[in-house]
């Protein structure tokens, strides 16, 4: 059995998000999980703003109803908004090539 190449992706996406969100929230790496809220893992509100703005600008992502929201995601919301994101883009893209063909 083959493992399917989107599910590859977003596993390395989702690590490489959770080492960002890491180390801008200055928390250890082994702590984060993904049913936690930042509150939880004791990240304050400046730093879920550094991480956010440095996952957006790392991924190339809007993510402005993360800051914009009354509670704060779970860290697996997080991912999940991220590779949203990222799928738009990438169909976007892949409309635009395929009307210009």
């Amino acid at each position: 059995m083959t493992s399917d190449p989107k599910d590859d992706s977003d596993a390395q996406v989702t690590e490489q998000i959770l080492d960002v969100f890491a180390k801008e929230a200055r928390i250890e790496r082994s702590r984060l999980s993904l049913h936690e809220r930042a509150e939880e893992l004791g990240v304050g509100s400046l730093d879920m703003a550094m991480a956010v703005f440095e996952i957006e600008d790392r991924f190339d992502v809007q993510l402005p109803e993360v800051l914009a929201g009354s509670s704060a995601p779970t860290v697996g919301e997080l991912v999940q908004q991220v590779l949203r994101c990222i799928r738009e883009r990438q169909g976007a893209a892949n409309a635009v090539t395929q009307v210009s063909v």
